[in-house]
């Protein structure tokens, strides 16, 4: 059986598209990851308090950590000027995070 000129065209594009496709699926599922991993901690933020207390850290400090590392993330991410996987995976992170934190205040104020 004969290929066409039109069937290699086809076959030339799908090929371009499914490896430049490829990457952005990587880096998309690597990226929804991070982020629901940040509001996973950040939204049960308020269960693992508990936990905290018995160790004796006051809820003000525990939450002063996170936010200071969510600064630290800010400064690594904004300083660096090439953008690299780590970097989109720390700020996924961090987003994740803060949300999660306002969820639970939502929850908290019910």
């Amino acid at each position: 059986m004969r290929k066409s000129e039109l069937n290699t065209k086809l076959n030339l594009f799908r090929l371009k598209t499914l490896k430049k496709n490829k990457k952005f699926l990587i880096l998309l599922e690597k990226s929804l990851l991070s982020l629901y991993f940040g509001f996973f901690i950040g939204n049960f933020f308020g269960a693992f308090l508990t936990i905290l207390r018995q160790f004796g850290l006051w809820d003000g400090i525990s939450i002063l950590i996170f936010i200071l590392f969510a600064e630290f993330c800010n400064s690594i991410i904004y300083k660096t000027t090439k953008s690299n996987i780590f970097i989109k995976i720390l700020k996924n992170i961090k987003i994740g995070l803060l949300i999660g934190f306002f969820i639970d205040a939502f929850k908290v104020g019910s």
